[in-house]
């Protein structure tokens, strides 16, 4: 919605029947209700049989060819991109689209990197997670309420051709939580 200044046209791309994607899918579908000037032109609604068939690359493909005003393209998990998706932008020969992912792993990062497919996603540190819940066991073990227990600050960071790609490998976190986790237990 910001990066089109409230225009986008969108292929929104879905994976019925998997809670996660279907979640993330329905808070995509509400925040695009909210821009008055942007359209989703048309949702592809996969399947896991799709993923397994090859016919999500086709299903793209095919929204793809009917939406030739579409500007954006919105992934419902980064690993769809190398996938499928790639190969259905490729085919399609559209240079002008701007596709967004989600884990930003290092395949989706590079894409950043080298000018596509994928121009963004959203990145979380999945080893930060895994010290939080170490984190959350220790001071439960100790004797704390769940009451007690202090935000992780895990979230999300955009990551786009400007804004927090690393120059080369993985995404990393802006905070050293390693650091501040081992401060706390004394290691």
């Amino acid at each position: 919605i910001g990066a089109s200044h409230g225009t986008a046209k969108v292929i929104d791309v879905t994976l019925d029947g998997v809670l996660t994607p279907t979640y993330a899918d329905q808070g995509f579908q509400q925040m695009m209700a909210k821009c008055s000037g942007c359209q989703i032109v048309d949702t592809v609604h996969l399947t896991l049989a799709d993923l397994g068939s090859g016919a999500a690359q086709q299903k793209v493909a095919t929204a793809l060819q009917a939406n030739p005003s579409a500007t954006y393209l919105d992934s419902p998990f980064d690993s769809a991109i190398p996938a499928f998706i790639a190969g259905a932008v490729k085919a399609s020969g559209r240079k002008n689209l701007q596709i967004m992912g989600d884990e930003c792993f290092s395949v989706n990062l590079n894409y950043i990197r080298t000018a596509g497919p994928e121009s963004a996603c959203s990145a979380l540190a999945e080893d930060w997670g895994e010290w939080a819940a170490v984190d959350t066991l220790n001071r439960l073990f100790a004797g704390e309420t769940q009451a007690q227990l202090p935000d992780t600050g895990v979230g999300f960071q955009l990551v786009d051709k400007t804004h927090n790609l690393p120059s080369s490998g993985d995404y990393v976190p802006p905070v050293n939580f390693k650091a501040a986790y081992e401060k706390v237990w004394g290691t």
